[in-house]
């Protein structure tokens, strides 16, 4: 495994990074892969080293080769664990999985972001697609798994809405009623309270919503990538 060493300053670095990023933007993968790979070679110990690993493993994702995108954002996490591209390795981690027909452990992925990504748009964006993956993908059963493992507060809060609508879309009003007055019992100001003291006086619309295939899935701008995904997923 490789070890982080003493970063240097490299002019050329730039061109050829701002020349990849320009490829993947014009949705020349391959080329754009090509570029960012000639800075992860014996020299790769450069000033955009975290920045080429992110954007390798964005390159590797488009090409459908999700092992290669894992093993830049498994090296990105090892050798540079604080690095400010954390929080979107992690996003891009949780579309392999589910890419990969791994759900529980996208959703889990995405969770992770809701309460410990620096950045409020990645909260807000790992908020969004759980809510999806937690409604349209997952059953009672794996929701109530991943609630038995997970304690960070805005996602536990997420996980017990999302239990909650499923057992009110079962017609399993009590058990509904029960989850969501047994957690604000133990936690008296959670996130998401008042949507959980709304759930729990009127229902009527967590039945109304299973017969809705979703949320409107962005397919362009920041959540493009995530959007897609599932869209194709559906």
């Amino acid at each position: 495994a490789r070890q982080a060493r003493e970063i240097t300053y490299n002019d050329n670095v730039d061109a050829v990074f701002e020349n990849g990023v320009i490829l993947y933007n014009n949705g020349k993968y391959a080329e754009a892969y090509e570029a960012f790979s000639r800075l992860l070679g014996e020299n790769r110990w450069h000033h955009r080293l975290t920045a080429t690993l992110l954007m390798r493993a964005k390159t590797s994702y488009m090409l459908k080769s999700y092992q290669g995108a894992e093993e830049d954002i498994r090296e990105l996490a090892k050798v540079y664990p604080e690095s400010r591209y954390i929080d979107h390795a992690q996003v891009l981690l949780g579309l392999i999985h589910f890419q990969r027909r791994d759900v529980l452990n996208a959703t889990r992925n995405f969770l992770l972001t809701v309460d410990y990504a620096r950045d409020k748009r990645i909260r807000d964006r790992g908020e969004a697609v759980s809510r999806i993956l937690l409604r349209d993908y997952l059953d009672l059963r794996t929701i109530d798994k991943l609630r038995s493992q997970i304690d960070s507060p805005r996602a536990k809060s997420l996980l017990v809405l999302a239990a909650a609508r499923k057992h009110l879309q079962a017609e399993e009003v009590g058990d509904a009623h029960t989850l969501i007055d047994n957690y604000l019992a133990e936690n008296s100001n959670p996130p998401f309270r008042n949507e959980l003291l709304e759930l729990r006086k009127d229902d009527s619309f967590a039945r109304d919503l299973a017969m809705k295939l979703g949320l409107v899935l962005p397919l362009s701008g920041e959540l493009s990538l995530e959007g897609q995904a599932l869209y194709r997923g559906v």
